[in-house]
């Protein structure tokens, strides 16, 4: 059989792909806009890990029978002796509480008792200074105090309350029995003592009372030979009295 050398038609070749252009390679210098799991190779790299941690997941979770048990450190019997115990205490400490309430209460009691035993004892104190004062009141009815008489000698005190009731009160009828000043002497006279007076009797003191009470002195003052704890009740009677109200007006 004969070749046929000669060269074959132009219309029956294939003509040759073209490739594509290669892309420029990235300068050095410029820094890859992928990150660490941008790459494709990194990329696969979580995705086989996290397949087989699913897988390994999976097959523990068929395989695995939970975590063992661990044994108690106490048994039940041991919790139920335990809470009797507790409930016998407490009812100790409940029987304590009531003895300790009951004792307060007890006290409490007590106490009251001695607090109105104190009340009475004070108003049966009290009434026993009023009558002791009365009774020294009583012994001292014909005397008076007087106060801002100058400092003289004893001997001259009687003159000046002489001279007081004579010039002064207008009272040349009377005349004290006995004189005396109150304490002992100041050194520098500086202070002025009060003076006790005593009358012959209960008429003549009321009479100098009274006319001290209607001519003022400026600097001398009379006042009766009360204690002080009758002064106060006669000042809480006056208080306690309603004040007195006028007349009301007649009739037009």
């Amino acid at each position: 059989m004969p070749v046929n050398h000669s060269p074959p038609s132009p219309s029956k070749t294939t003509p040759a792909k073209a490739k594509p252009p290669t892309p420029n390679p990235k300068p050095r210098h410029q820094k890859s806009s992928n990150t660490g799991t941008g790459s494709p190779s990194v990329r696969r790299f979580f995705t086989n890990t996290t397949r087989r941690k699913a897988d390994e997941m999976e097959v523990g979770d068929e395989t695995s029978t939970g975590p063992t048990p661990q044994k108690a450190k106490y048994s039940t019997d041991d919790v139920m002796v335990a809470v009797l115990a507790l409930h016998k205490r407490f009812d100790v400490m409940d029987g304590r509480l009531e003895e300790i309430e009951s004792k307060q209460e007890a006290m409490e009691a007590k106490v009251e008792t001695l607090e109105n035993e104190m009340q009475l004892l004070r108003k049966e104190n009290y009434i026993l200074q009023l009558n002791t004062a009365r009774i020294q009141a009583e012994a001292k009815k014909n005397f008076l105090v007087i106060h801002g008489l100058p400092e003289v000698t004893s001997e001259e005190v009687k003159a000046k309350v002489t001279e007081y009731i004579h010039v002064t009160l207008r009272l040349p009828q009377i005349t004290p029995d006995e004189c005396r000043k109150f304490g002992n002497t100041p050194a520098d006279n500086s202070k002025v003592r009060p003076t006790s007076v005593r009358f012959a009797d209960i008429n003549e003191r009321e009479a100098v009372f009274t006319a001290s009470r209607k001519i003022k002195h400026p600097t001398i003052a009379v006042y009766t030979h009360r204690p002080k704890i009758l002064r106060d009740e006669a000042k809480k009677r006056r208080t306690a009295q309603p004040q007195r109200q006028g007349r009301p007006p007649g009739p037009k």
